[in-house]
């Protein structure tokens, strides 16, 4: 005797197992500064990820709320470094934290043994001000991505991409995207209820 489940049925199942992450975009300094988080996060909830974009200084309660959903952590400037403290933070709870992305956040930092994979994208500049910089790993067992996005492209003096304009920069935006969506498929869109 055997029981054949219609398609969305087991879609529904497997949706169950895997808990969406909670994406937390942190915009930088003062709150007035990597407005581009906010449209990197609207984008993110278009395509069906729970992201929001807040504040560096509310990203730990955001973190602790997120329950059992892995989590993503993804900064700006400021909101980069609090990339790595975030993380940091939740070591003592024991959680685990799938992806950490940091764009251009301007000091070295170590990225705490509890994050399983850090993408940093940074630019560099010839002032050498306002710009990132490559991070490392407290453990062997995080796997660290440190790319220079200004590489190949125009200087900061010709109008490419810089501390100031790539948060908002489509193309990085882009790249963020594709990250997540690498660690975690798109979130499932069909029918999870039985008529």
């Amino acid at each position: 005797f055997t029981v054949s489940l219609r398609p969305e049925t087991a879609c529904a199942d497997d949706c169950e197992q895997q808990l969406p992450p909670k994406i937390l975009v942190l915009r930088g300094v003062f709150e007035v500064f990597s407005l581009g988080m906010n449209d990197l996060a609207r984008k993110l909830a278009d395509r069906g990820y729970d992201a929001k974009a807040t504040s560096w200084s509310l990203a730990l309660l955001e973190a602790k709320c997120s329950d059992r959903q892995p989590l993503v952590v993804v900064g700006h400037s400021l909101g980069g470094r609090m990339c790595a403290g975030v993380p940091r933070k939740l070591m003592s709870c024991g959680k685990r934290v799938p992806l950490v992305i940091v764009v251009d956040a301007n000091l070295i930092q170590r990225i705490p043994a509890n994050v399983d994979r850090c993408v940093n994208l940074y630019v560099t500049n010839p002032f050498g001000i306002f710009h990132g910089s490559p991070v490392q790993a407290e453990s062997p067992y995080t796997q660290i991505v440190n790319r220079d996005v200004s590489e190949g492209q125009p200087s900061c003096l010709e109008g490419g991409v810089n501390h100031f304009t790539i948060d908002a920069t489509a193309w990085v935006h882009q790249i963020i995207i594709d990250e997540i969506v690498r660690t975690f498929p798109a979130p499932c869109t069909c029918a999870t209820k039985m008529p």
